[in-house]
């Protein structure tokens, strides 16, 4: 789509979209010199975030900050590191347990593994020998479930240097280069540069290598996509996105085996996949905070407003997620982007607008009403504001105007959106259930 044609769409949408979809949270962070960058989201309300330090150039930075109340308010900690060394990843399985690694970011050297299980009041160091080579570069912390783990880092000896855990890192097993694709000295792997859904895992390298694995990171095959791949997400086992250096995606529908050239008329700086729903992405650019539901051939403006970084997003549904608008001379702050798949009813999306009467829905059924421009394959479905689809129906309908009957019988009451999907056209309405 043309960033012209984009733009004529959004004039009418941006003002609303602001005010909703994506707030400011202050965190007071005055005197630690510190910024959040790396995020992790485990539960609905709650949000951990490592920092890195600022103060005329790059410094080492202990600090992390947590929300479990959905950002309405923040605990701020500090990491006992005893070394001179800075948060590179954090992985949290809720508001009690998270693990985070260690490194100097500025001279190198041995790294470590830091764990704690009570909210961040006390943390325990797992590693010893782990990333102990002067060239090791820990970059990514990740758990598929609360004992079996996997860290990588950066290629020592011809492989990445990645270790697994089957005892919620009690102790860590390196995995053989044998189970690796081999890796010149200088493929970094990226800090926020993961995707795990289930047992699987994948990461982008700066050589434009994507590595993935299917048992949680005991042995690894690598795709190559080309260019220098900045991140990646996937909404599930299939279906993904990687962005490179050149703000372009590549997108994948058999879990990492192949790739494909997106051409987008906007630049992509940072992007996160909505968990569990295919081709539904939120992603940052040098205009603001964009959502597409159909892997990028659309985009639509969440906020305009919010100030501009490179840095990650992480979605824990499609209700709330996080991302940063660090400012190196004012105070840090989080955004907390919600209910970003109601952000998506644009002009634009609801071209074939639908209506629908009883709205609320009082009776166990509604009338959904829509234009389509040719005779189509429609799917209706009803979905919650995280995504999940209630009900759905598939059905072949005629060129003009249409009205089906939805059934909502046993549908708990609460805000929904019911969404039409035919050919080359996307349209969604929000409706009451009482």
């Amino acid at each position: 789509m043309k960033l012209t044609k984009l733009f004529l769409a959004l004039a009418l949408f941006t003002s609303v979209a602001n005010a909703q979809y994506a707030t400011l949270c202050p965190l007071d962070l005055t005197g630690y010199n510190a910024l959040p960058i790396h995020i992790s989201a485990p539960q609905h309300d709650v949000m951990w975030a490592a920092t890195y330090g600022y103060n005329s150039g790059q410094i080492n930075s202990k600090t992390f900050i947590k929300t479990t109340d959905a950002g309405a308010t923040f605990t701020i900690g500090t990491i006992p590191e005893p070394q001179d060394r800075g948060t590179s990843c954090i992985f949290a399985r809720n508001a009690d347990t998270a693990w985070v690694g260690m490194l100097d970011i500025n001279n190198g050297g041995s790294n470590s593994i830091w764990k704690t299980t009570d909210g961040g009041a006390n943390w325990q160091q797992q590693s010893t020998n782990q990333f102990s080579n002067s060239s090791s570069n820990l970059t990514t912390i990740a758990f598929f479930s609360a004992d079996s783990g996997v860290v990588i880092g950066s290629p020592i000896n011809g492989a990445l240097e990645i270790y697994t855990t089957a005892d919620a890192g009690a102790t860590w097993s390196q995995v053989p280069s044998m189970n690796l694709p081999a890796s010149p000295t200088n493929e970094s792997v990226y800090f926020n540069s993961y995707s795990i859904v289930g047992n699987n895992i994948w990461f982008a390298t700066g050589l434009g290598r994507v590595f993935y694995s299917n048992d949680k990171g005991y042995n690894w095959n690598a795709t190559t996509i080309g260019g220098n791949t900045y991140g990646l997400s996937m909404t599930d086992e299939n279906n993904g996105v990687v962005y490179t250096n050149s703000h372009d995606v590549y997108y994948t529908t058999n879990g990492g085996l192949s790739w494909i050239s997106r051409t987008l008329g906007i630049n992509v700086f940072a992007l996160a996949a909505i968990p569990g729903v295919s081709d539904f992405f939120i992603f940052r650019s040098d205009i603001g905070i964009f959502a597409t539901t159909d892997n990028f051939l659309t985009y639509f403006l969440i906020s305009d407003a919010m100030p501009y970084t490179t840095d990650p997003i992480q979605m824990y549904d499609a209700s709330i997620g996080w991302s940063d608008a660090g400012e190196f001379s004012t105070d840090s702050m989080m955004i907390k982007i919600s209910d970003v798949l109601a952000s998506t009813i644009s002009p634009e999306a609801n071209r074939n607008s639908i209506s629908v009467f009883p709205n609320p829905i009082a009776h166990g059924a509604a009338m959904v009403s829509f234009d389509l421009d040719k005779a189509s394959k429609v799917s209706l479905s009803l979905l919650d504001l995280s995504g999940k689809v209630i009900r759905v129906m598939n059905i072949e309908l005629n060129a003009g105007k249409n009205a089906v009957r939805l059934d909502t019988d046993g549908v708990a009451s609460g805000v929904y959106l019911i969404e039409m999907r035919s050919e080359g056209s996307l349209s969604r309405s929000k409706v009451v259930v009482r």
